[in-house]
């Protein structure tokens, strides 16, 4: 059987060479973005599919789902501490009963990563956070999902895509606040970020 090889479905642009900025990640004002695990097939999604461990159905219909692989996230830390400690989310999505209605993460309904710590190299601008899941994580074709950065405790910044989202395949851009999670606007910059999947082996 022929082995199959993990694929992008999430690719918002790398960083930019000079002018290095960010999304702003403090305590409890994380910060999220939607995407397809199925992008290129043009279907519709369905905005409030599930995700979870691998059951007997998912196997009974290996089609129909794909395995998360790996995240990677640039981000900078603080002048003193550029390795930066955070939590990586993969959450469902919530909203109106309607398509047109605005759709934003279902933080009670996420798959969490331990507390993951980023790789700066010296002299660096950004470090990497990168999120190799243990055990396959289930994600429907049909759905969106929310990929979410949040912080344990120090304050960081998620470095912005040097693209300004026209042509990335993300479905959105959500914040944290005080009074709940509000969309980017359409011309504000987009973090940069890449998620990979694997098809059912």
């Amino acid at each position: 059987m022929n082995q199959k090889k993990p694929h992008v479905v999430l690719h918002t642009g790398f960083p930019p060479i000079d002018n290095i900025t960010g999304l702003p990640i403090e305590i409890n004002k994380s910060a999220g973005i939607a995407f397809s695990p199925n992008p290129s097939k043009g279907q519709k999604v369905d905005m409030y599919g599930g995700m979870g461990e691998e059951t007997w159905w998912d196997r009974l219909f290996p089609n129909r789902h794909v395995h998360l692989q790996a995240v990677q996230v640039p981000v900078i830390g603080q002048s003193d501490h550029p390795n930066v400690d955070s939590i990586i989310s993969i959450c469902a999505s919530t909203g109106g009963l309607f398509a047109s209605y605005a759709q934003y993460p279902n933080t009670k309904h996420c798959i969490v990563s331990p507390v993951i710590q980023s790789e700066w190299e010296e002299e660096s601008a950004f470090s990497l956070l990168e999120w190799v899941p243990e055990s396959p994580i289930v994600l429907k074709k049909a759905s969106v999902y929310w990929l979410i950065i949040q912080t344990p405790q120090d304050s960081f910044k998620w470095v912005y895509s040097q693209t300004n989202g026209d042509s990335t395949d993300e479905l959105g851009v959500a914040m944290e606040t005080e009074s709940g999670w509000v969309l980017r606007a359409d011309n504000d910059p987009i973090p940069s970020a890449m998620i990979m999947v694997q098809d059912h082996q």
